[in-house]
């Protein structure tokens, strides 16, 4: 595969992704989560328009998901949770706006 036709695959999905976090198909942490990881495969991955989903998975890097969760204490679970949620509150405007500025700089290529 081309280097533009890679761009432009990769383009469409982050687009895609942009979208359902818009829509609330998929929660913040894990859009930009998808996002982070798409953005390797753009020949700008480092575009400002991605600061905002690095930010959030740097924020969110430290906080337990998954079968890790089972391992830790239930009280300390609900002191992260609720850390975690205060940042995914204070992040939001940023990364829907982000998704935004994704869809209108970068129009759909297909």
């Amino acid at each position: 595969m081309r280097d533009d036709e890679k761009d432009r695959v990769a383009w469409n999905a982050i687009q895609y992704v942009a979208k359902r976090i818009l829509s609330g198909e998929i929660d913040l942490a894990n859009g930009a989560k998808e996002i982070c990881a798409l953005r390797l495969n753009v020949g700008e991955s480092a575009n400002e328009v991605f600061y905002a989903f690095r930010a959030l998975e740097s924020d969110l890097d430290r906080f337990p998901v998954g079968k890790t969760r089972q391992t830790w204490d239930s009280t300390a679970l609900a002191i992260l949770d609720a850390e975690r949620g205060k940042i995914l509150e204070r992040m939001s405007p940023s990364i829907k706006e982000s998704c935004m500025d994704i869809l209108k700089r970068f129009p759909e290529i297909n």
